[in-house]
């Protein structure tokens, strides 16, 4: 006992030192915002399979629907790497060796066939979030592809309930394999799937501006091109006068003098309509996207013929 004391006694004497948080390891300061937002590129289809069997081994098939065939994509998980930091180049596991990972533009009803085939040395499995899948492409945790094997997934790219207005939206496509989801995904293997419905090939912008004075063409042409603006969004100036009375006759003013002469109180308007019938509407820019989609849908779409 008097021993058992003596060491306990002891170890009270040993010098405490209480941890501090300057006392981890620092990462190296960096300069926020010296990188441009990536836009990754668009995954190109293919016209048949180069590993393993040249057609699919899934089929997409939907009751009470006529799906034209597929397009085929093939996909590689890869290491790679990424100048993430400047200057600094970090390690990657990405798809086709891309962080984030190459984009899926896909139409309503067009089905697509990707195969995904496994170059890295773990385990993966791939989720379509926010698909509308067939169960043996949804990528469940234990449906694995290990490494050297490729796995096919159909997506159908179907609307719930055949609504239009519930189809068009941003996923994502992403790891899943069991154990190792937060890893994988956290390495780079993350990607957009975009969805478009029936209206998006018949959508216009047109961004008409409030001071021509300040933006003109050659103002508006670099801004096009700092942000990447692609075909089917057109930027209008032009003559005061003229400007002035577009914009009263598309109705974007207010009948206060004062609160129209400020600039920042104009909110944006949605105008929109169908050519073929003449009917023609408009909704405010801050509405949500959902009201605004269905709003368009109710007005767009061919007026229903009476029966005789």
């Amino acid at each position: 006992m008097m021993k058992l004391g003596l060491v306990v006694g002891g170890g009270a004497l040993l010098p405490f030192r209480r941890a501090r948080a300057d006392d981890d390891p620092q990462s190296p300061p960096v300069q926020p915002f010296q990188q441009d937002l990536p836009r990754p590129p668009d995954h190109e289809p293919v016209s048949k399979f180069s590993v393993g069997a040249p057609q699919p081994t899934c089929t997409v098939e939907v009751p009470g629907l006529d799906l034209p065939d597929p397009i085929l994509y093939e996909v590689r998980m890869q290491t790679g790497q990424r100048e993430i930091i400047p200057g600094t180049l970090t390690d990657i596991w990405g798809y086709d060796g891309q962080y984030p990972g190459p984009t899926f533009r896909v139409q309503r009803n067009q089905p697509i066939v990707v195969r995904f085939i496994n170059e890295l040395d773990v385990e993966q499995s791939i989720h379509n979030h926010g698909g509308h899948t067939p169960f043996g492409s949804d990528g469940f945790p234990n449906d694995f592809i290990f490494p050297g094997e490729f796995k096919d997934y159909c997506y159908p790219n179907i609307a719930p309930d055949d609504d239009d207005a519930e189809f068009a939206s941003t996923q994502w496509y992403h790891d899943h394999a069991m154990d190792i989801t937060a890893e994988n995904v956290y390495m780079g293997l993350a990607g957009f799937y975009l969805l478009f419905g029936d209206l998006e090939p018949d959508i216009f912008f047109i961004g008409v501006t409030l001071t021509p004075e300040i933006d003109t063409p050659a103002v508006l042409k670099a801004y096009a091109e700092q942000f990447g603006t692609k075909p089917g969004w057109t930027f209008v100036t032009g003559d005061k006068d003229e400007i002035e009375m577009l914009r009263r006759k598309m109705g974007v003013y207010d009948p206060d003098p004062v609160v129209d002469a400020d600039l920042y109180s104009h909110a944006g308007l949605v105008t929109f309509g169908n050519e073929s019938t003449g009917r023609w509407s408009a909704l405010p820019g801050t509405m949500r996207a959902d009201q605004i989609t269905k709003a368009i849908l109710r007005r767009t779409r061919p007026i229903a013929q009476k029966r005789p």
